[in-house]
């Protein structure tokens, strides 16, 4: 507990003489501070201790009644139901009286008592609490002078108002000392000065703990807790598991799994948890701060900074200490990197630096740091706090800034532990930009190092499409996994498989390009690749025929004067016998990718669109045209059919022209006689 003197103030008398206070008290606001010295009732301002008013006591003589007290009373209090007067007697007893005068009762207490007060006003019903302060150095809120005493009752400050001899009035602004321990998401802080808080940040559960006297220290290592109190010091397993009755004096207090290590000054002690002194180091400088790094039970090290600028690091079972680096100012706060490569230090000029251990030289640094921790999984990973700010900074990159009040004490994966007015948050920060610095250098390893920290499902498939289409298929397979995409998981692990047994990278490429929906880059990249087939085929499987034929003609295949799908058949071709005839229309191609392609397409007119007419005249154009006419005739699409007729070749489709002239002429069709006379077949032309 640190106390300040806010203000204090020497009234003078009616005479010019200074007069004694005999008590004094806080108006139930708070804004006001009321002290009788001599014959006058002052007011003041309690924030500024401007003097308000001074109002003479007025003697008045009128009857009143009179009841003899055990000793001279010096302070009086009425308590806020006012059924009780409590009399601060000048022995150091306290005198209970009722309302009618009649003594309720004598208060004996084995220490004098120095001030009293009571309870301010609670709800109705409730019962009066006196407070009483004593000389036994318990509860000792004064000074040795002071005759009177009371308390802020508004509970926005903590403040107390003393008056003495002379007339003195004083009042002190008191400040207690946050008192907390933090050990990875284990947290545990002093709550109403006799009880401890134990809260899991990662689980957000917590517990108390009453220890039944002042909480000086606590400290927390894995599932171990250190409690010191005045005389004696505690050590916890969820359970009282030990307990020290000596007098220790520290200013820092650490715990690991099997000792306690107490800094007072120069001097570091470690203690068992019986309390038998182990080991003790006799340092150079004053500790400013000391933090448990980890390491076998038994063998942990400590990283300590000096006043002096001095990083040392202690282990446990050894007696001399291991200089590590000399900063050139004070250490305010200092970190060790998870990979223990690097060492964060915060000095009195709120400067952070990082060394590297290894040569000792100062990497970087950054001004209007306040405290700094290092991420406990990614190695490269700092958070720092400062002037409203928390700055991440991950490898090389630029930093990443949000606002932020309060002090960095711990961060772990993507939550900082932040520490504000004697309360520990957990902040949730975002890795998207780390993680699109990283995508950025091609370093999958590393992106998916900070994914694992807690991105969003947006990060994690940016980051699995950037590794396939990289050929990095382990880690695009680990991100995918986190998002339980089974069929992609498959289609990868297909890929893989194949890329083992031989398969071209530039073929995989352009597979993931395919895996992705982009299927018009997919086969620009396989005919690149020097397969224009697999083009063709997966422009065919997406039934992307447009795109399809237009591939082919980027290619130089022959062109193809083929509707669109859905789209009527060939239209009337030239007559080989001269103008005027039909035209032949398209001939089939020559090309066998381009006749595979319109294979592909018929087949999808014919099953899928129900087209037949479209899927004759692509079969017919691949040079299948036997199954064109075979296909509708059995659907006895007569008209299609001596349309497709009209526009078959006579050299190579010659069979299925005579085909489809006997279909037409057995079923009486028209179209019968065009097809026979374009064979020459007059005998056949002329049959019933």
């Amino acid at each position: 507990m640190r106390s300040t003197l806010a203000w204090s103030e020497e009234p003078l008398g009616v005479d010019g003489a200074c007069s004694d206070c005999t008590d004094l008290a806080y108006s139930p606001d708070g804004e006001h501070l009321v002290v009788a010295a001599g014959v006058r009732v002052l007011v003041y301002a309690a924030a500024s201790g401007e003097l308000l008013h001074s109002v003479p006591v007025q003697q008045r003589s009128q009857a009143a009644s009179r009841h003899k007290l055990p000793g001279t009373a010096v302070a009086a209090a009425w308590s806020a139901s006012g059924r009780r007067l409590a009399l601060l007697l000048a022995g150091g007893g306290v005198n209970l009286r009722e309302r009618s005068g009649t003594e309720a009762a004598a208060l004996r207490m084995p220490a004098p008592a120095t001030a009293l007060a009571w309870r301010p006003p609670m709800a109705a019903g409730a019962d009066d609490v006196l407070a009483v302060a004593r000389a036994d150095g318990l509860l000792a809120l004064h000074g040795p002078s002071a005759r009177a005493l009371n308390l802020h009752p508004g509970g926005s400050h903590v403040a107390v108002a003393a008056g003495g001899r002379r007339g003195g009035v004083a009042v002190y602004s008191l400040a207690f000392t946050t008192v907390h321990g933090l050990h990875r998401s284990r947290y545990a802080s002093r709550a109403t000065m006799t009880d401890i808080v134990v809260q899991d940040l990662a689980y957000d559960a917590r517990a108390m703990i009453a220890c039944g006297a002042l909480v000086r220290k606590v400290a927390v290592y894995a599932r171990r807790l250190a409690v010191l109190l005045p005389g004696r010091l505690l050590a916890l397993h969820y359970t009282l598991v030990a307990r020290v009755d000596r007098q220790l004096e520290c200013n820092l207090l650490v715990a690991t799994d099997q000792h306690l290590v107490l800094c007072q000054d120069c001097m570091m002690e470690a203690l068992d948890w019986g309390g038998a002194t182990t080991r003790t180091w006799a340092l150079d400088a004053p500790v400013r701060y000391v933090r448990c790094v980890g390491g076998p039970p038994g063998r942990e090290g400590l990283l300590a900074g000096l006043r002096s600028g001095a990083v040392l690091m202690l282990f446990i079972d050894r007696d001399a200490p291991v200089p590590l680096f000399m900063h050139d100012a004070p250490v305010r706060c200092l970190d060790l990197s998870a990979g223990r490569g690097r060492v964060a230090v915060v000095d009195d000029a709120s400067l952070l630096s990082v060394y590297c251990l290894a040569t000792r030289a100062r990497l970087w640094g950054a001004p209007g740091a306040a405290s700094a921790a290092w991420n406990s999984v990614c190695d490269d990973m700092l958070a720092w706090s400062g002037g409203g700010c928390l700055s991440m900074r991950t490898a090389d990159f630029p930093p990443h800034r949000q606002p932020m009040q309060g002090f960095v004490v711990g961060f772990s994966e993507s939550r900082v532990y932040c520490l504000h007015q004697a309360t520990l948050q957990a902040l949730d920060v975002p890795h998207s930009a780390t993680l699109a610095h990283f995508l950025a250098l091609q370093d999958f390893r590393g992106a998916y190092q900070v994914a694992c920290l807690g991105v969003t499902e947006a990060d994690w498939r940016a980051l699995g499409w950037a590794a396939a289409r990289a050929l990095q298929l382990g880690v695009a397979r680990a991100a995918w996994a986190r998002l339980r995409d089974a069929p992609l998981l498959e289609a990868l692990h297909r890929l893989a498989a194949q890329r083992a047994a031989g398969l071209p990278d530039a073929h995989a490429a352009a597979a993931v390009l395919a895996l992705q929906g982009c299927f018009s880059e997919a086969a620009d990249a396989f005919a690149a690749a020097g397969a224009p087939e697999r083009a063709l085929d997966l422009l065919a499987d997406m039934r992307m025929f447009s795109e399809a034929r237009a591939f082919a003609a980027r290619m130089t295949l022959p062109a193809l004067d083929a509707p669109a799908e859905g789209g009527a058949g060939p239209g009337p071709a030239e007559h080989p016998d001269g103008a005027g005839k039909p035209p032949l229309g398209p001939r089939p191609a020559d090309n066998q990718l381009v006749a595979r392609l319109r294979m592909r397409e018929g087949e999808w007119l014919e099953q899928e669109r129900q087209d037949l007419p479209a899927a004759a005249a692509a079969y017919a154009e691949a040079g299948d045209a036997g199954r064109g006419v075979a296909l509708l005739a059995s659907h006895a699409r007569w008209d299609a059919l001596a349309q497709l007729a009209q526009g078959l070749d006579l050299g190579a489709d010659v069979a299925a022209l005579r085909v489809a002239g006997e279909a037409l002429r057995g079923a009486g069709h028209d179209g019968a006689h065009a097809a026979l006379s374009r064979l020459g077949d007059v005998k056949a032309r002329c049959r019933p």
